[in-house]
């Protein structure tokens, strides 16, 4: 669930950057910050990286009779802009605030590529305060770069909430 919910919005500000600032290759990836060794990760450059950087969850918000209640996790995903030059970091980090304001909500209606196990997103600008992304930065390893803060709100069916993965 987690990974479609995120991919999916990888997707949609993709589409959006193709078609505001007519780009022939996507821009936003999904991707940590750094590496697991703690070095930079390298394919980050000229590009938006979505990276997760909490998951908490959100008390049931409904039952059904002899179902267990629909799973509400709280994301806490961090849109930064790694652009070598800084007035492109601004232009794309402006554009993800932009397309969330415009857009903050996604559902069946009005998404039909978002995943079924996902029955619906909120987006919302999560406040951070400077020591708040200091420590943010700090504990992904890497110098501070334009960025925003999102709180995205997943509100999935009992049984989505496990995602197939590929055999290790």
């Amino acid at each position: 669930m987690i990974s479609s919910a995120l991919s999916f919005l990888v997707s949609d500000l993709n589409s959006y950057f193709r078609s505001t600032l007519a780009l022939q290759e996507d821009r936003v990836i999904l991707s940590s910050i750094s590496q697991i060794d703690g070095s930079l990760a390298e394919n980050n450059t000229d590009k938006v990286v979505v990276s997760l950087i909490n998951i908490a969850e959100e008390p049931a918000t409904r039952t059904n009779a002899g179902m267990p209640p629909a799973l509400s996790l709280d994301l806490h995903v961090l849109c930064s802009s790694s652009f070598n030059d800084y007035a492109e970091s601004l232009k794309f980090i402006s554009g993800v605030v932009a397309f969330f304001h415009s857009k903050n909500v996604f559902n069946h209606s009005n998404s039909p590529a978002l995943a079924d196990r996902v029955d619906k997103m909120i987006v919302e600008l999560a406040p951070a305060s400077f020591r708040d992304m200091a420590n943010i930065w700090g504990m992904l390893g890497s110098k501070y770069q334009p960025c925003v803060l999102y709180k995205v709100s997943v509100l999935s069916a009992p049984d989505g909430v496990w995602e197939s993965a590929a055999p290790l």
